[in-house]
């Protein structure tokens, strides 16, 4: 980097702002630039048997520059621009979005790929299934789990569609350390209230006093700020593994 006005270098920060800056505008034009996938559903039913099929993990070192970093695992990640984003801001984390339309998951590696970001990887998974295998063998700490905006599933008959139950929440404490954060939330209550009541149920997470007051991350997913931008309410509540 050049120096600044007057002859001062810019300090780490700045060079870091710039770096993020730099990052965006990438990922922008990136998306700017991208042909439609075509219709991509936007609900996938996770108990069909193409989906039961266990996921296995990546080869770490072939997706990440340092498989040893934090890892930060981001379930259901949607189109990924969220987790990307956030790659791009803590470049000391690594930046994991599981989701089970596939065509997102191709598009955001490729995203990814094309902005440079070595900290930033995408695979598809139903992640009920794969929760035991797709961490496998993984050198770092997961020091981060979020779990924003998950499939509804309104209907009382397709609730157990749901991704959040008791036996997910237990298995994923399991893959997970002790002291590791985990960030839910949603725009529709009775999602949030449940998932909410099944996470006070297991003895393997606490909720974090005041962990709702504010948004804890740099960046929000797309649905987050499109629902916002009506006005409307957004729920979240942030758990640590015991």
């Amino acid at each position: 980097a050049g120096e600044a006005e007057g002859g001062v270098a810019p300090s780490r920060e700045e060079r870091k702002q710039d770096h993020i800056n730099q990052v965006q505008q990438k990922l922008e034009a990136i998306a700017a630039g991208e042909k439609g996938l075509g219709k991509v559903r936007q609900h996938v039913n996770p108990l069909k048997s193409q989906f039961q099929i266990p996921t296995e993990a990546p080869s770490w070192s072939e997706v990440y520059g340092d498989p040893t970093l934090p890892m930060h695992l981001d379930i259901g990640c949607g189109k990924g621009r969220f987790l990307l984003e956030l790659a791009a801001i803590n470049s000391d984390t690594n930046h994991y979005g599981v989701e089970i339309r596939e065509p997102l998951v191709v598009r955001a590696n490729k995203w990814a790929q094309d902005a440079g970001l070595r900290n930033c990887h995408f695979s598809f998974a139903n992640m009920n299934a794969s929760i035991r295998t797709i961490l496998k063998g993984y050198a770092g700490r997961i020091s981060l789990v979020t779990l924003l905006m998950p499939d509804p599933w309104f209907k009382a008959r397709h609730h157990k569609r749901r991704v959040v139950n008791p036996e997910f929440v237990e298995a994923l404490a399991e893959e997970v350390p002790s002291g590791a954060r985990l960030i839910v939330g949603s725009d529709v209550r009775d999602v949030y209230d449940d998932i909410v009541y099944v996470l006070g149920n297991s003895t393997a997470w606490v909720e974090v006093p005041g962990g709702s007051d504010e948004w804890p991350l740099e960046r929000q997913t797309e649905r987050q700020i499109s629902v916002q931008s009506r006005g409307e309410a957004l729920y979240h509540s942030v758990y640590t593994r015991r």
